[in-house]
Order: structure tokens, then sequence, then C-alpha cells
């Protein structure tokens, strides 16, 4: 805020004698700010995407995809032997092995495709602009092959194994919410047959 200050001569001459001013200092109030925005897209512990953010993107996604008849495809993925790690070696071992499988993740999609944490041990992996289901074959194989690969915790191999299911658009579903439900579907039936 600022204010003019008048001279004691003012009403003669009508100079201004300066002014005065007040600054506030709203650093702490941004940070705050950003740290809330913060929490409400990104997963704390893995820093990768939320539930949140992975669904209103894939909304975006979708709409661009529409006008431009891109295909586009969903991964969703579960360890599927999560919970014996938390149960024989603790939760802070469980925490470790996510933040592990996290960046592996992140590092075998392409900068353009999001792999968000879905909450426990599920993730779901967006790729864009998918040409064959060989293509969406051979990533997911690659997936699973990287998340076998012991992780070092503790001075523990851990192994883990996971599931994938899979959904196209526009092969499989239209909407975001029926795209995510058919991933999901799939992931049962993936865990299902083994």
């Amino acid at each position: 805020h600022i204010a003019p200050i008048l001279s004691s001569t003012s009403d003669e001459t009508g100079d201004f004698g300066g002014f005065i001013g007040s600054l506030l200092d709203i650093s702490d109030l941004k940070n705050a700010q950003m740290e809330l925005e913060n929490l409400a897209f990104y997963d704390p512990l893995t820093n990768l995407p939320n539930r949140r953010f992975f669904r209103d993107h894939l909304q975006y996604v979708l709409a661009a995809a529409n006008h431009e008849e891109n295909r586009i495809a969903i991964l969703m993925l579960e360890l599927d032997t999560f919970k014996k790690v938390n149960d024989t070696l603790g939760h802070d071992a469980g925490d470790e092995l996510l933040t592990a499988l996290s960046e592996r993740l992140r590092g075998l999609v392409a900068q353009k495709d999001v792999v968000s944490r879905m909450g426990g041990d599920e993730f779901m992996i967006l790729l864009r602009d998918v040409d064959i289901r060989s293509s969406i074959q051979r990533i997911a194989d690659r997936i699973l092959q990287a998340v076998r690969r012991p992780v070092t915790i503790r001075g523990h191999d851990i192994e883990v194994t996971a599931s994938i299911g899979v959904a196209t658009y526009p092969e499989d579903a239209l909407s975001a919410e029926e795209l995510m439900r058919n991933a999901d579907l799939a992931l049962y039936l993936s865990k299902e047959s083994g």
C-alpha cells in the first residue's frame, strides 16, 4: 500500500512531501498454497500424480484424442505380493519398495506418458499415441520384468511380481470412467488367471 505525504507547505504550494508505503511478505502464504495444491494432485510418498490428477488428465487427453483420432491405452498395475513385504519387513520397507518401483516405472515410459499412484500398491499408466496392441504388450512385458528385478532394502533383496490390466481408447471405452473401470476389470481377470 502506498499513500502520499503532504508537505507542511502543501496548502500554499500544492507540493507533496513524499510517499509512505507498507509491504507485506506473502511468501509463506504462497508456499503453503503451493504445498496444498501439491498434496491435492500428487502422492506424498512417491511424488507421482495421484488418482485425482490421473482422472482429470485422462479426461483432457481423451477430449484431445477425440479430435485428433489418437489411440490411448491405460495400464492398471497392482503388486501381487506387497502385503507379504509389509507383514515381514514392516511398512517403512514397504514404502521404500513403492518409492523404488515408482522410479522404475517412470523411467520405462515416454515423457508424454503419465505414471500415477492410485493408492496402496496400485499404479495406473497412461500411454498416449499408441500404435498397435503389440506395442502395448511389449511395454507391459517391460514393466513386469522391471517390477520383478530385486530391490535391495535394508540388506534384503526383495522380489515382487505384478499383474496388469489394459484398456484402450476407443476400442474398449470412450470415457475416462469407463476406461478406468475396464482396466480395473482386466486387472482382476489377469490376477484370476495368474
